[in-house]
């Protein structure tokens, strides 16, 4: 069975996640943040969003572009600009 693929968006995750353990591992020891009760977020899940938003906007135009061929289709098949054999309205 074939192994399945990363896909862009896991990729970078997986590059933030990288860089941001080698900066640990190579820093000063971890100094306690002021206020224990504020928790920082990597940058990758930032980027997991911009590349959802992506894909969105991606989906959303080509839908939209079937649907509107699909329309332009049916108008000149009511007005017999083109007849097509077997199909009928």
């Amino acid at each position: 069975m074939a192994k399945k693929r990363k896909t862009k968006s896991q990729k970078i995750i997986a590059e933030e996640r990288h860089k941001l353990y080698h900066y640990e591992d190579i820093s000063q020891p971890i100094k306690e943040p002021k206020s224990p009760n504020i928790i920082t977020k990597p940058q990758a899940i930032a980027t997991t969003h911009k590349a959802s938003f992506i894909d969105i906007k991606k989906t959303m135009i080509l839908t939209a572009l079937i649907i509107s061929s699909q329309l332009i289709t049916l108008y000149f098949l009511k007005n017999h600009f083109i007849n097509l054999p077997g199909i009928t309205y």
